[in-house]
């Protein structure tokens, strides 16, 4: 199962999105178009079925999975730099105003 999901949930860069992007979108216009002319054609719905479900199949078939020219490009991430040089975060609360005995929102009301 490790496997399978590892081949599904592969890297994709940038360029591999937009290429399966076009490639999703051709297959199903495609496959659209063609459900319509071999529907009205063949006057019978299950063609348009068969064709329409087909051209999904396809699409999934040749997308889903990450295939290697889904991540031909990859990006080159910079390396994490170190926290050394971080400096610890004081707040200073003496000036923050406190709220009065009185009720009121700021002391003076």
């Amino acid at each position: 199962m490790d496997a399978l999901q590892s081949f599904i949930d592969g890297p994709i860069d940038f360029e591999g999105q937009r290429l399966a992007d076009k490639l999703n979108f051709n297959i199903i216009t495609i496959g659209g178009i063609l459900t319509v002319i071999l529907g009205f054609l063949s006057q019978s719905i299950l063609v348009s079925l068969y064709v329409s479900l087909g051209s999904l199949v396809a699409a999934l078939l040749l997308i889903v999975p990450a295939w290697g020219k889904f991540n031909q490009h990859p990006v080159k991430w910079l390396e994490p730099r170190g926290l050394e040089n971080v400096g610890e975060i004081r707040v200073d609360m003496s000036s923050v105003p406190t709220q009065s005995s009185s009720g009121g929102c700021c002391g003076s009301c």
